[in-house]
């Protein structure tokens, strides 16, 4: 590349590089591994029926709340500008070491988009007595099902993806 740039008569600009955060996705059902996804911007869990989806929220295996939504969105800061985004969530730095949560189109007007540190645990449970399944997409694809009595676990992984800026 230099040697190219030498000929052109350019110099070399410094480079920087940037690690941004990825999320690992583990779904399972009790103790069983179904799948486990790695992504770089979101993992999206949304209603796949006509139904609001019921899902349980948890941080670290505490309860935080039942959604009562369209769906749930889990960001990294680098996904924070795309699907987060538009439905309403924050833009987050991506220097900022956080995982973001933003609901798509919450039933109470009291579940707002939050900021988690990054060594947090959260969890999505679909209840047994959901009224209906959810449908779990990782960066929009690998569409899957979130039965009832399912669990997708969403937390940071340990291998950052490094970008030249």
């Amino acid at each position: 590349i230099e040697a190219s740039l030498k000929a052109t008569g350019l110099t070399p600009s410094p480079s920087k590089v940037s690690l941004r955060l990825r999320l690992k996705c583990t779904h399972t059902r009790g103790s069983k591994i179904l799948s486990t996804h790695t992504c770089l911007n979101e993992c999206a869990i949304s209603r796949s029926g006509d139904s609001l989806t019921s899902l349980s929220l948890c941080c670290d295996s505490v309860p935080l709340t039942n959604v009562q939504a369209d769906g749930i969105i889990l960001a990294t800061p680098t996904g924070s500008t795309a699907y987060s985004m538009a439905a309403g969530g924050s833009v987050v730095h991506p220097g900022v070491a956080g995982l973001c949560v933003t609901p798509i189109c919450p039933h109470v007007l009291s579940f707002r988009s939050m900021v988690f540190p990054d060594h947090v645990s959260l969890s999505i449970h679909c209840p047994e007595e959901s009224r209906s399944t959810a449908t779990i997409t990782y960066d929009g694809r690998n569409r899957t099902e979130l039965g009832r009595g399912e669990t997708v676990t969403v937390e940071m992984s340990e291998y950052p993806l490094a970008t030249v800026c």
